[in-house]
């Protein structure tokens, strides 16, 4: 039986990112739609990702790179 990780998580930085998610402006969508489901360098991708103190639009872990797209 394998241990799952787990990590202390903000309930409000959680909350903040799930209602980023509902508003996100049509690019930082657009730039969703290319990198999700590994179609993005066979990656995995995390939408509305919390750094704390920052949250970033796309981010993967893999690659060490994040995307924030507020214009």
């Amino acid at each position: 039986m394998t241990k799952r990780r787990t990590r202390n998580r903000n309930p409000e930085a959680i909350e903040l990112a799930r209602n980023q998610r509902a508003i996100a402006n049509e690019f930082a969508n657009d730039v969703w739609q290319f990198v999700r489901d590994r179609r993005c360098c066979d990656e995995k991708f995390r939408r509305v990702y919390v750094i704390e103190p920052y949250l970033v639009d796309c981010c993967c872990t893999g690659l060490k790179s994040n995307r924030d797209s507020d214009y």
